[in-house]
């Protein structure tokens, strides 16, 4: 396989002499599905930039698009650029279906030290050492693209009526100071529930759309790992994760159990039970207060958004998600594909995208700048938290794994099993999930 030249400039690309019909497969979501709005705009600019390149855009469902991506991959016919999870693109280069795009970056006008560290991390195997050493067996299957980060939510008029109100019991829950640390956010939570006899009518705190943020954070805040530091053990059966497991609990009992939450929450979306006072504390990333389905609901609530409260002793973390771009192994046009995710990474490109979105910039420089910033407190606040942000396992076995975690989760919240119990299993289960992955790993490493 021959590296392209640099395209990293503004200069467009030699012509060929047949047109290139790339297939891109993208996540029809909200403000990036690639064929309405600034996705649409940038596609067409690009049909400019690079005249004998067509890229068709498949629009499909999040929750669909790897078994989309599979199934294409297996018949022979995959896209040549796909969208996928941003935990993702090490276990697909590890199976054989994402390219190592490791040639391409050595000669790209692209600054990959520039990307947010975690993200990059989970693009790149063995992902021990830095990852922006692209030297001999380190490889690149993926680039990351509009990663997410979750942060911690509270509705300051219902600190305020908790504070002053018959229920009012020390501490003091300042309408515009969040909980600092767990003893406080249990305090809160306890302060701010509404019952009617044995109903709950609000919430105190509650997750939000990740149960996963819910354990992970006051995990790692910890400093606990999922995976050893060369990423061929897993690691969560400890103290730590103990400790943070009793902490949720503790948060589900003063709430009156899982069975009491879950009743109040119906059917209604997650995101409905704090936009619409259901709730007085919610973790949930930060572009959902903008999306265009909840931020009329949001905008009605006195939203205050500050970090996690954090353990006695502990560390400042967060939850962070997203996804990455990656071109399948058989793709008959590699170059071109690069090409196109190069395009997608110009800085204006980059900053349009994320700036219509919602979401962050992959790369640092364009995150912190105030084109991008623009004064406003929420998305200062997201940089921040970024920095310190982690995430789902990434690289061999990472699917299985995941699914493991949040089986873990929900044995202990349901109290099906003792928390020594459910980690000491899924602890087990993990490894061997790893174990397998690197046994049927395709890539020569």
């Amino acid at each position: 396989m021959q590296a392209p030249p640099s395209t990293g400039t503004n200069e467009a690309p030699a012509q060929y002499s047949e047109m290139i019909h790339l297939q891109f497969f993208a996540p029809k979501v909200e403000g990036s599905n690639w064929v309405t709005g600034i996705g649409e705009q940038i596609i067409n600019e690009y049909h400019d930039y690079n005249p004998a390149a067509e890229v068709a855009v498949r629009p499909i469902d999040l929750g669909d698009i790897l078994d989309e991506l599979l199934a294409a991959v297996a018949a022979g016919q995959p896209p040549d650029i796909s969208y996928v999870d941003a935990h993702l693109p090490k276990e697909l280069g590890l199976l054989g279906i994402a390219l190592a795009i490791t040639p391409w970056l050595k000669v790209t006008g692209l600054d990959i030290e520039d990307y947010w560290y975690g993200v990059a991390f989970d693009s790149v195997y063995p992902g021990n050492g830095s990852v922006f050493d692209i030297g001999y067996q380190r490889h690149w299957f993926g680039l990351p693209w509009a990663p997410t980060v979750t942060t911690f939510f509270y509705n300051q008029d219902v600190f305020a009526e908790a504070s002053y109100g018959p229920v009012f019991v020390e501490p003091n829950l300042y309408p515009h100071r969040a909980p600092a640390n767990w003893d406080e956010l249990l305090d809160a939570t306890t302060l701010t529930r509404k019952k009617r006899g044995a109903v709950m009518e609000r919430l105190g705190f509650w997750h939000g759309s990740s149960s996963l943020a819910w354990w992970l954070v006051p995990y790692w805040q910890q400093g606990g790992q999922l995976l050893s530091e060369d990423g061929l053990t897993s690691t969560i059966d400890n103290e730590e994760m103990a400790r943070a497991f009793a902490f949720t609990l503790s948060l589900l009992d003063r709430q009156g159990g899982l069975n009491a939450i879950n009743t109040l929450r119906g059917d209604e979306p997650q995101q409905a039970l704090f936009a619409t006072g259901g709730c007085a504390m919610w973790t949930d990333a930060i572009d959902v207060m903008r999306s265009d389905e909840w931020a009329e609901k949001f905008a009605q609530v006195n939203i205050g958004t500050d970090t996690y409260p954090v353990v006695a002793g502990g560390s400042p973390t967060a939850f962070r998600g997203g996804g990455a771009h990656i071109i399948p192994f058989l793709s008959e046009y590699r170059d071109n594909a690069f090409l196109f995710l190069e395009w997608l990474f110009k800085e204006s490109n980059d900053l349009r995208f994320n700036d219509a979105r919602g979401s962050l910039p992959a790369r640092r420089s364009v995150a912190y700048s105030p084109e991008f910033t623009r004064g406003d407190p929420l998305r200062l606040h997201a940089v921040r938290e970024m920095e310190r942000a982690h995430g789902l396992v990434s690289g061999p076995g990472a699917r299985v794994i995941a699914g493991i975690h949040e089986k873990v989760a929900r044995s202990i919240w349901n109290r099906e099993k003792t928390i020594q119990e459910a980690l000491r299993e899924g602890n087990e289960q993990a490894q061997q999930a790893l174990e397998r992955a690197l046994r049927e790993s395709e890539f020569d490493y």
